[in-house]
């Protein structure tokens, strides 16, 4: 602002002036203080970038972590059954010693079949499963416990192999 008053006071002085001629001086300051305030207004407009960029990065974080903390929220038996349903497959494997498909799965531990190859898939993205490549005679992949299924079960007092 102080700028502002200086250039409004400059332009007096050059209408004073105006009558002997003598305003090169003062237009010569009257533009270094434009290229102050263009420079001055760049800058700003350069962090309002900056702080409408971050604030949006903020917003993206806000609604991840409101996700996150609805998907906590959610209601405990969603949550246990998800997880004992797991645990029982891991146990199951462990037992059976030998690899089984979602099907078998499904009918040993009374779940859908479609539960059966939800959990499977889930437990091998968390690495406690290993399906190779090759499919048994229905097309359907075997699952095998992994290490860290083992240690799993072995830290929890249950068979493990």
């Amino acid at each position: 602002m102080g700028t502002i008053k200086d250039v409004t006071d400059l332009v007096n002085q050059l209408l004073q002036k105006a009558e002997d001629r003598k305003f090169a001086g003062e237009l010569r300051e009257i533009q270094r203080m434009i290229g102050f305030i263009q420079s001055d207004h760049a800058r700003l407009h350069e962090q309002n970038i900056a702080l409408m960029s971050e604030n949006a990065g903020l917003k993206e974080k806000v609604t991840t972590l409101e996700l996150a903390l609805s998907r906590r929220n959610q209601p405990a038996s969603d949550s246990e059954s998800r997880h004992e349903i797991e645990h029982r497959i891991l146990v199951l494997l462990a037992k059976e010693q030998r690899p089984m498909t979602p099907i078998e799965i499904s009918q040993a531990l009374s779940i859908s079949r479609i539960q059966a190859q939800h959990y499977t898939h889930a437990l091998e993205e968390a690495e406690f499963l290993h399906s190779p490549i090759t499919l048994d005679q229905n097309h359907e992949f075997e699952y095998s416990l992994k290490p860290k299924a083992r240690e799993y079960l072995v830290n929890r007092n249950l068979p493990s192999d």
